[in-house]
């Protein structure tokens, strides 16, 4: 039989997909390009007639909706790493400006039949692969991701009404906790990932209508090949469908609608994020302050808005000085130190830019308690605990803070200190036996001694019971508590939050009763018990009746997922959180694991190619709790050394590092290649090392600017063409920097390769610069430059040592150029004889002959002050010198000769040179004092070298 021509297959896809857009609910339910309903005995020879069509020429417009499908056939098998070196591979002929037609063509299919479209920051990034990815639905390489978290939140699945697409959609990318960029990238579609959710778990009527049913078919028939998808992915349609009996058969038992018009508000009546107050003891009687926040992950639920900025948003703690990452806020509860007491006008979160319902959040839900007072109850733990009701009790201990006046005549006082500025503090010990002159010094400071009806967290224990009425309990507990007295009570009376009262007669004895609640929805609530007493007792001592407050704040249960602290026995933290393969293999990540001490764990790393091919699995080595981050640091070193290890994380592109605790259990945490639209790989090709540059963006190809700079001169650049950067580069030793650009997108990476030559002279670089200009301009794109050199990725054999001596290499030239050849010589011979007092004289003396600013300058003698307070010295002694009267370039000095590497986005940077030219014992005279500052006391001054800051 005749296959049939590519004429009569696009005809006949066009009624296919006509039909199917009539068929969706008036367009509420987008297209793709995947639903083509063809079978794989149907799609080979349609690849075979495009594929021999190419070959004569240009792809055609008469097929461009096979050209549509054929491109979505790749992406839906797409790996992760190259959509079109994948492409390209398949499609002999093919060429890099058709990419741009292919765009035109699913961007058709969306016009004529309603198809879907890519959204979100990776669609704006990746803006023509977006497409072809996004019309697969769910990538082979997605789907085994997929069905874990699906499995993760089966039971907040379960837990809806309805299956709302939005919603689900919502929930999917707030809780995809350590997954990867493009997982994460294609769950920021939360239509998209909502409907596919809706149509795998809404049972038989969703099945046809919102995605095609042999596409649906497909999907799922891959998911149960992948390991382990299929047993999670029948687990929760079993619950899902547990949960919702008679789906499918009512009016609103599923939604998938896309609502249009303006958004209500979202509700934010169920969020409970209010941060606690933490001391923690930090020896010789002092305290250190900690913020504990809450996961806004809640919050984020609320709204794809709400969600996109958390995760794109830095943030500052009130009271703290450094600035959060975005996402921060996503990644579970949080602690931060606080340097300073926070001002209780103010919300304790700030975000860098403004959202109004962010904004209002804030002001509600993430406060300070009113001072002057504030209370700590000390645990058995070692923490203190913000008591927001101010209330003591006998016998327990206590750390009162204060922005008043420390009282005198208060009982049972001892002196402490906060490591915060901004309060004092003192702590104070109760008696068991509170007399009425201390309740009343007491209430006079605003604290209030204890009722005599306990209340508290029986059975199960409540999460961050604080002792005075406020824990955290999940909407899957019902809280049980007990209640004691000391005293005559006739009953109880409990009530929640506006609810009916229930009353509980007491026996006579002093019996502790005990109460439990029905589970109760996600929110924050409130249990008010009041106690009734006796008419006996109420005759003999009238008095109003004793009445107390339990606040419990619920939320939904978390999925556990690899690597967070909640991981039962092993404590792992890393630092930064969503480090990628490079940060891992730069040995710049901060892994902390705690547990019990002397407990040995064992640490497994594996590499895996795009493909998933096993590259090296290898184990570091058993290693004692606890594990701090230098420990690790030290170790993971000794690692890295080999250098067959070097060639072996050139091929990788995801990484794992398994920690197995035994009994404690197994923590495993994922890294990968992060990519982006413009960048630079490197593999291995026998003993060369071989870079080539993808782009992915969709910009015009005419606006790329590719150069590569060698590392033995390493500020004399070489063009590099589009079509030998794309075809790749053998990188000539000993290695240097490749930097792309096109457009807004850019990426560098410095890259090493070994030497022919043997032995130890092979190992290091000698950089050179035969000419660098002393012109202000000329100096000015030198630091930039420089700057290009110190935020590059590192790859390749030792490309970490070279990359070193490149940079101080470079310094030293800057330095020479800007200073002077013999300020040059006396700075290089004071580093080889730091404790010769003629080096120094000779330093102090080349500073500048016209004054005595060096000698000035080299009187200066080295304190604990900080860099600020060293910075106002220098710019003082720079005026009273008649050195430089400009205080401002006095201060970029001063910055210039301590951090030269982070100078090459100051702004007004040119003007600054020049006028440093003119002005250069300025110059000198910083660099002197940093020599001097940055030695240790009694050090080798000549150790002190550029130090580069890390963002």
């Amino acid at each position: 039989m005749t296959a049939p021509s590519l004429r009569q297959t696009q005809f006949r896809l066009e009624e296919h997909f006509k039909a199917l857009s009539r068929s969706r609910d008036c367009g509420s339910f987008p297209l793709f390009a995947l639903e083509h309903g063809l079978s794989a005995r149907e799609l080979k020879p349609i690849r075979t007639l495009l594929r021999s069509r190419l070959g004569a020429g240009s792809p055609s417009a008469r097929h461009w909706l096979l050209w549509v499908i054929y491109a979505t056939e790749v992406g839906y098998d797409y790996a992760g790493d190259e959509y079109w070196r994948s492409f390209e591979s398949e499609t002999p002929g093919w060429e890099y400006h058709h990419r741009s037609s292919l765009k035109a063509w699913f961007r058709k299919f969306q016009r004529r039949f309603g198809g879907v479209e890519p959204s979100g920051p990776w669609a704006e990034h990746f803006s023509i692969i977006a497409w072809p990815i996004t019309h697969a639905v769910l990538p082979l390489y997605l789907q085994r991701q997929f069905a874990k978290l699906l499995f993760d939140l089966r039971f907040r699945l379960a837990a809806r009404a309805t299956l709302d697409a939005r919603a689900v959609g919502r929930l999917l990318a707030v809780h995809a906790s350590h997954a990867t960029s493009r997982f994460k990238a294609f769950l920021e579609q939360e239509a998209l990932t909502g409907q596919i959710v809706v149509a795998l778990l809404g049972g038989g009527q969703a099945e046809g209508k919102l995605i095609h049913s042999a596409t649906l078919r497909r999907i799922v028939a891959d998911l149960e090949e992948v390991h382990r998808a299929r047993d999670w992915l029948k687990e929760t349609q079993r619950v899902v469908s547990d949960g919702f009996k008679g789906i499918g058969r009512g009016s609103g038992g599923l939604s998938s609608r896309t609502h249009t018009g303006s958004p209500a508000p979202p509700d934010t009546s169920r969020v409970a994020i209010c941060p606690n107050l933490l001391l923690r003891h930090a020896g010789g009687g002092t305290w250190s302050v900690f913020l504990e926040v809450k996961s806004f992950r809640a919050v984020a639920s609320l709204s794809a808005e709400l969600h996109s900025f958390l995760d794109r948003t830095r943030c500052r703690l009130n009271g703290a000085r450094d600035l959060k990452p975005a996402g921060w806020l996503l990644s579970g509860d949080r602690k931060g130190a606080l340097r300073s007491w926070p001002d209780p006008d103010s919300p304790l979160v700030h975000f860098e830019r403004s959202d109004p319902t962010m904004d209002l959040l804030l002001e509600s839900e993430c406060r300070l308690g009113s001072g002057p007072v504030w209370l700590f109850r000390l645990g058995s733990d070692g923490v203190g605990r913000n008591i927001a009701g101010r209330i003591v009790r006998p016998g327990l201990d206590y750390i009162v803070a204060t922005t008043a006046a420390i009282p005198d005549t208060l009982g049972g006082t001892r002196s402490c200190d906060l490591d915060c500025e901004g309060v004092s503090a003192f702590r104070l010990t109760m008696p068991t036996l509170v007399s009425p002159a201390m309740t009343e010094e007491l209430r006079a400071l605003g604290l209030h001694v204890a009722r005599t009806i306990r209340v508290w967290p029986a059975g199960l224990p409540g999460r961050g019971w604080d002792g005075e009425g406020s824990g955290e309990w999940l909407t899957s507990e019902a809280p049980c508590f007990g209640i004691a007295k000391d005293h005559a009570v006739e009953a109880l009376i409990f009530r929640v939050d506006d609810g009916p009262e229930t009353i509980v007669q007491m026996d006579g004895t002093n019996d502790p009763a005990f109460v439990r609640l029905a589970p109760l929805p996600a929110g924050t609530h409130l249990l008010t018990v009041r106690a009734r007493r006796s008419p006996e007792l109420e005759r003999v001592a009238p008095m109003a009746a004793a009445e107390g407050f339990v606040r419990l704040t619920v939320r939904e249960p978390e999925p556990w997922t690899p690597g967070i602290t909640s991981h039962p026995g092993l404590v792992v933290r890393v630092d930064p959180d969503d480090a990628d393969l490079d940060t891992l293999w730069r040995n710049e990540l901060s892994l902390f694991i705690n547990g019990p001490e002397g407990f040995a764990v064992t640490l497994l790393l594996e590499l895996r190619a795009a493909d998933g091919r096993a590259i090296l699995a290898e184990e570091i080595g058993p290693m004692n709790l606890p594990i701090a981050p230098q420990a690790w640091h030290d170790r993971f070193r000794r690692f890295l050394e080999p250098e067959s290890r070097v060639w072996r994380y050139l091929e990788a592109a995801v990484c794992t590092l398994t920690i197995k605790g035994e009994t404690l259990g197994t923590c495993t945490l994922r890294f990968e290649h992060d990519p982006v639209p413009l960048r630079w790989l490197t593999t291995s090709r026998r003993r060369d090392v071989v870079v080539r540059l993808v782009d992915e963006s969709g910009q015009d190809q005419s606006r790329h600017e590719i150069y590569v700079y060698g590392m033995e001169r390493p500020f004399e650049g070489a063009v590099l063409t589009l079509e030998a950067a794309r075809a790749g580069c053998v990188v000539e030793p000993p290695g240097g920097l490749y930097v792309a650009r096109n457009g807004e997108h850019r990426d560098a990476v410095v890259v090493g390769a070994a030497l022919p030559r043997q032995g130890f002279q092979g190992l290091g670089v000698k950089p050179r610069f035969p000419r660098l200009s002393s012109s202000p301009r000329a100096l000015a794109a030198s630091f930039r430059l420089l700057g290009l050199w110190c935020d590059a990725r590192l790859s390749g054999f030792l490309a970490g040592v070279r990359h070193r001596q490149v940079l101080d290499a470079a310094v030293g030239a800057l330095h020479s150029a800007l200073c002077g050849k013999n300020w040059a010589r006396a700075e290089r011979r004071f580093r080889e004889q730091p404790e010769s007092l003629l080096s120094l004289e000779a330093l102090v003396a080349s500073v500048d002959k016209r004054t005595g600013f060096g000698t000035v300058l080299g009187h200066w003698s080295k304190t604990d002050e900080t860099a600020e307070q060293t910075e106002a010295w220098f710019v003082d002694a720079a005026a009273r010198s008649n050195v430089c009267q400009d205080r401002d370039l006095s201060k970029f000095a001063f910055h210039l000769a301590r951090e030269p590497l982070t100078v090459a986005d100051h702004p007004g940077l040119d003007a600054l040179l020049a006028k440093l030219a003119n002005k250069p014992a300025t110059l000198r005279g910083a660099r002197l004092l940093a020599l001097l500052s940055d030695a240790p006391r009694g050090g080798n001054v000549g150790s002190s070298g550029p130090r580069r800051q890390k963002t």
